[in-house]
């Protein structure tokens, strides 16, 4: 029996700025909202740190994801700031957010 190829996994990293305690807390309910109604990827936790909180996302549609992701944030706060998403294999990211910049998307 011939198996499927394995699909590739991309990781997509929402940035927000500001890491203070309250700002993380809004952060976190972004987060659980992304977990309810996220249908083409998985939320993965966050991170803290350096100003900057990140929700992470596994998903095979990096895109597609992002957009749905934003689509479920609107008109909440704080908004991210910056977004990007790797193969999982590989280290550099690509810059899905802002549209138009052209500076490398970093993970902080």
């Amino acid at each position: 029996m011939l198996s499927s190829p394995k699909k590739t996994e991309y990781q997509v990293v929402l940035e927000f700025y500001g890491d203070e305690p309250d700002n993380f807390e809004r952060v976190i309910a972004i987060e659980s909202k992304l977990e309810e109604e996220l249908e083409c990827g998985e939320v993965d936790g966050n991170d803290v740190g350096q100003g900057v909180v990140n929700i992470f996302i596994i998903t095979e549609e990096p895109k597609r994801c992002f957009e749905e992701a934003m689509r479920i944030m609107a008109g909440l706060e704080p908004s991210p700031r910056a977004a990007g998403y790797r193969d999982l294999d590989e280290e550099d990211y690509q810059r899905l957010w802002p549209k138009g910049d052209r500076t490398p998307f970093e993970l902080k």
